[in-house]
């Protein structure tokens, strides 16, 4: 098996597999509980939080566990105009991000919040005037996705959190780092993020566990009522177990890329085009050189991707069409279009997504099978 879908989920690594494994068999009390057994998951949960604070050089009092980054998101987007009653009843996004921004904002829109959406250029980046001209309607609330995921086009926080400064300076920024936490360098302090959501599964961790970063000064609203967890955030029984593993994997990753991952991904992608080219393929690549190498969109013009997807899942070589989460829509890719693709190309789009446990030869085996499957159809 080649798996070549890592912006949908990862394998775990051995660090988070261990310790899901560990605490599943060792560490089974309710964190609520004031006896030992209790105690001792307590204090398990809060060293996680500690390690992973320590990573994006915050407080551990920021830091709140959830179940991924879709409910992250929705605790922000949904809740923020209850947490702050007075701030201006629009929302400033994009016409490119994930269906749990895009669906939360039509879910906003029919209860009376205001949604200004910005589309990208074909570059996958918004250009500055756009962005100006959509802060200067002095929206409550920015969200916008670090690292798209279907392209890999990158958004930079930093760029954003200044102009926001300078042209609506009480808007709180959130930015959607799935595809980045853990790839790239974050620091919420210096790119001046109040709102950071991530999920365990996109850098080898396991599914079902996320989190929210929330800036000290930046209030929040749960989205879940109950016992009163993770500060009265969120409430229900924390998962211990994934919440460790969560955080063995968040340390790993980080070590990973302090130490040379960005170069390996970066190989992986230039020898599967190198192959492709070689082939003389007729292709297009969708993603942008200066976007994010662990995610591929390239387009085969004329073949229908999900013929495509079956002529490789058949060599036991695993890639996808556009985001997990609407995979099975046949409709041309939503992003696609935002970046100004016509049609016929937006609806041939692969997306081939690396991970650090990809291989060279790997890469290349996959490539040949695309040559193959695209001469075949």
């Amino acid at each position: 098996m080649i798996f070549l879908d890592n912006a949908s989920t990862t394998s775990l690594c051995d660090k988070a597999r261990d310790a899901l494994i560990y605490h599943l068999d060792h560490t089974n009390g309710n964190p609520s509980s004031l006896h030992n057994y209790g105690n001792e998951a307590k204090r398990v949960i809060e060293d996680s939080r500690m390690k992973i604070a320590g990573l994006l050089d915050c407080s551990a009092k920021e830091i709140y566990f959830t179940s991924g980054a879709t409910e992250s998101i929705n605790t922000v987007l949904k809740n923020f105009w209850h947490a702050y009653p007075k701030a201006a009843r629009r929302i400033l996004t994009s016409t490119a991000e994930h269906s749990a921004t895009t669906e939360t904002c039509k879910f906003l829109k029919s209860n009376g919040i205001e949604v200004i959406n910005i589309s990208p250029s074909e570059n996958g980046r918004y250009s500055d005037e756009k962005l100006r001209e959509a802060l200067g309607s002095k929206p409550g609330l920015v969200s916008l996705m670090h690292v798209n995921n279907e392209t890999g086009a990158i958004t930079e926080p930093r760029k954003i959190s200044e102009m926001i400064k300078s042209i609506c300076p009480r808007a709180k920024l959130h930015i959607d780092a799935a595809q980045s936490f853990g790839k790239f360098g974050l620091s919420p302090y210096k790119d001046g993020i109040d709102y950071l959501s991530a999920s365990a599964h996109k850098l080898h961790g396991p599914k079902g566990v996320g989190l929210l970063f929330a800036r000290r000064n930046a209030l929040l609203i749960p989205l879940l009522h109950g016992g009163g967890q993770e500060s009265k955030l969120r409430s229900g029984t924390e998962n211990t177990a994934g919440i460790a593993a969560f955080a063995e994997a968040s340390d790993e990753a980080w070590n990973w890329m302090i130490n040379g991952d960005l170069s390996h991904i970066k190989i992986l992608r230039t020898a599967f085009l190198k192959e492709l080219s070689a082939s003389h393929s007729n292709y297009l690549v969708n993603s942008p050189d200066d976007g994010s190498d662990y995610i591929l969109n390239i387009s085969f013009i004329g073949i229908r991707p999900e013929v495509l997807l079956r002529c490789l899942d058949s060599e036991g070589i695993y890639v996808s069409t556009s985001s997990a989460c609407s995979s099975r829509n046949r409709k041309p890719s939503r992003v696609l279009k935002a970046m100004g693709f016509d049609d016929e190309r937006a609806s041939s789009a692969i997306r081939i997504s690396f991970s650090r446990y990809n291989t060279i030869d790997e890469v290349t085996i996959a490539a040949k099978a695309f040559v193959k499957a695209v001469s075949f159809l």
